[in-house]
């Protein structure tokens, strides 16, 4: 049997789920308790000198804004609309009461990340994570000496940003178009009175899409194509640099001339590795709009290059800490003992071992371990031995079993927060994009290590309280029995 009911309600008869009270055990409201609010109000209070201006939004509110964002890995709008359907996730940013309205603007994210630097967000993941001193605070570890304690696995990974996926022909079509409308801007004054630059677009365009529009080309084709490309650019510089060296001409704005250098950078770069037939230049600009971006090799199955920032991680009892994020590829090897040392001085002690792959199995990396007493456990450097030990051969798989812990934080990371794909478009709200996407994953680790606590504490007490009910039961019902 089935009785139809109605199909919507009145929006005044809705019965809120929480009665007029917020429930206690939700993961907003303890997260609440784990973060640290009295640091971030210092840190965030710290960029701000002056006292004019209007008054700028709460630290609390501005660093859960990004924490909200990260923890649900929505998109600035998304998280804004979020905000203001959640009264939980209002709780956590500081409010009082609930606000029907939207307390911020999708465009305020941006301040926010401009505002709190990766740095900064460093050292309240530090604090988050049990640690109070900074690292930049503490003296230098001792040359010689000191106790070893705990396990550091170390290792690296790159941060795809939200760009197109480079080609050299591709770049130098978009680097004519903006050429183009800069020209455009730049003669606007001087309609009237002077010939307008030739900047032959149509061949330029037509040019472009000859090659562009087929499935396979040849490799002299493309060469063609993009020493055209060149010639058009070139032409198109000289033409600006004209008009920019007359008077009354029209001003382009600050982002513009970033690009406009961001472009000429671009040509003498493209022009040497077509002059000298090479596909590899220092500091190669894959991106006109993120100059800062470049091509970190990564040489793994499906990614063999990835267009981003590099990161370096250290991974201790289940926390994580950023060591290094750099644009520039490096080595993570070359960072063992740096990361040795910022162990020491955030736990006082140097490792007992360290788990990492065979980049970080250097000379200098394992006599620096030899000095400290650090285990590095795994095979010898040099050609493998026919004869291997079995008990050996059963520490290395074992260490790489333990070693996974590191690839699943990358994993959680990249599929949980986003670090798979970056969307900030400068460097700096770039680096605070992705320490804060770590920051949100220690919290998560740290509130379910508390939970586990609490529920041990009463599984004892439960047990206790059944313990002692049950031995004053007996003892009264043995004072009972005859002598």
């Amino acid at each position: 049997m089935y009785q139809e009911r109605e199909n919507q309600v009145n929006f005044f008869e809705f019965m809120a789920p929480w009665n007029g009270q917020l429930n206690p055990d939700n993961r907003w409201i303890k997260l609440a308790e784990i973060i640290p609010w009295n640091e971030i109000e210092q840190e965030y209070a710290s960029q701000f000198t002056g006292f004019k201006g209007n008054v700028a939004k709460p630290a609390r509110l501005a660093f859960g804004c990004l924490f909200v964002q990260a923890m649900l890995d929505l998109r600035d709008r998304e998280c804004a609309e979020t905000i203001a359907e959640n009264p939980y996730i209002q709780y956590f940013l500081g409010f009082s009461e609930f606000q029907p309205a939207p307390p911020v603007s999708a465009s305020t994210f941006v301040y926010f990340r401009k505002r709190i630097k990766a740095a900064g967000i460093a050292r309240i993941n530090n604090i988050l994570c049990g640690i109070r001193n900074n690292d930049d605070d503490q003296q230098d570890p001792p040359a010689e000496g000191g106790d070893n304690n705990g396990t550091l696995i170390l290792d690296a990974t790159c941060a795809p940003q939200d760009i197109r996926y480079p080609t050299d022909l591709t770049l130098l079509n978009e680097a004519r178009e903006i050429l183009e409308r800069y020209i455009t801007k730049v003669f606007q004054p001087f309609r009237g009175q002077l010939k307008k630059p030739k900047m032959d677009i149509k061949n330029a365009r037509k040019s472009f899409l000859s090659i562009v529009k087929q499935r396979k080309w040849k490799h002299n084709q493309m060469r063609s194509a993009i020493k055209k490309q060149l010639k058009y650019v070139r032409l198109n510089l000289r033409s600006l640099d004209t008009l920019l060296a007359m008077p009354g001409h029209g001003e382009l704005s600050e982002l513009e001339q970033t690009k406009l250098a961001t472009i000429r950078l671009l040509y003498l770069q493209q022009e040497q590795m077509l002059r000298q037939g090479e596909h590899r230049v220092d500091d190669r600009i894959v991106s006109i709009s993120q100059p800062y971006v470049r091509p970190i090799v990564r040489g793994k199955a499906g990614h063999s290059v990835e267009f981003g920032a590099k990161i370096s991680i250290s991974v201790k009892d289940g926390y994580t800490f950023v060591d290094k994020i750099s644009w520039d590829n490096f080595s993570e090897g070359s960072l063992l003992i740096e990361q040795c040392k910022l162990y020491y001085r955030r736990f006082g002690c140097w490792p007992e071992r360290i788990l990492g792959d065979k980049a970080y199995r250097t000379r200098d990396n394992l006599r620096f371990c030899k000095d400290k007493k650090i285990v590095m456990i795994g095979p010898k450097l040099g050609r493998p031995p026919k004869n291997v030990n079995a008990q050996e051969r059963d520490s290395w798989i074992k260490e790489s079993g333990e070693r996974n812990e590191v690839e699943s934080k990358f994993g959680v990371t990249k599929r949980r927060y986003g670090l798979d794909l970056i969307m900030c478009k400068l460097q700096e709200t770039s680096e605070t994009e992705i320490m804060i996407q770590f920051t949100v994953m220690n919290a998560a680790h740290r509130m379910r290590v508390a939970n586990r606590l609490k529920k041990q504490n009463a599984d004892v007490v439960q047990k206790t309280s059944i313990w002692q009910f049950t031995t004053s039961n007996s003892t009264r019902q043995t004072s009972k029995c005859p002598a």
